[in-house]
């Protein structure tokens, strides 16, 4: 009799054994769901929104002569006495100044320009990208040289009044009219070129494209 309850009972140990051997996953199956769900989560998962950067380059996409021809087309707009272009400035070769031997000058463009008979150069220029206009001529009269020098001025910052640079008109027999304003660097100054003929240096120098907006 004991020995029939003995079989009995491993038998039935037995036979739990099996089952609780056939409920257990295996590895393959882990492996398999595991898998399935990570393919889940890439199908279901959002997409990021990639945004990229404008570049430097792209920025930089302004034709370098714009500043000139808006100055240009503002002057003419409210002048007696037009600019016309003549070429484009040899800022390195025939029509180099002793300025443009510098850095900043490198990347350097300009127009020869005339107002009747008198010859400027403006050209923009700048240390990392051209950022500042200049205006180069020597006008033969004091008349031509104010005119020339208002207009200019007025056209870069608006904010400098007539009464400004008239002061400085004032005193141009004995000293050079200067205007130094937070955009603005510019002078006339009296001067005897070749054969010791009295004429008028001017230079205006623009650090901002504000007259563009």
């Amino acid at each position: 009799m004991k020995k029939k309850i003995v079989l009995l009972l491993l038998t039935t140990t037995l036979i739990f054994s099996f089952i609780s051997c056939n409920d257990t996953p295996s590895d393959s199956e882990i492996s398999n769901t595991d898998i399935d769900s990570e393919q889940e989560n890439i199908i279901t998962s959002e997409p990021e929104n990639i945004t990229s950067e404008p570049t430097p380059e792209a920025e930089e996409s302004i034709n370098p002569y714009e500043p000139i021809d808006k100055f240009i087309e503002l002057y003419n707009s409210s002048a007696d006495n037009q600019i016309k272009v003549i070429s484009e400035l040899d800022i390195h070769g025939k029509d180099s100044r002793l300025e443009y031997r510098t850095k900043a000058f490198d990347n350097a463009v300009g127009y020869e320009v005339s107002i009747k008979d008198i010859s400027l150069d403006i050209v923009t220029y700048g240390n990392f990208k051209n950022d500042n206009i200049r205006i180069y001529t020597y006008a033969p009269t004091l008349e031509s040289a104010i005119e020339i020098f208002t207009s200019a001025i007025h056209i870069l910052d608006s904010t400098i009044t007539d009464e400004e640079l008239q002061r400085e008109y004032d005193f141009l027999d004995s000293y050079d009219a200067r205007i130094v304003s937070s955009d603005i660097n510019a002078y006339i100054n009296r001067d005897f070129g070749g054969g010791g003929v009295q004429r008028y240096e001017i230079m205006i120098n623009c650090d901002s494209f504000s007259y563009m907006e």
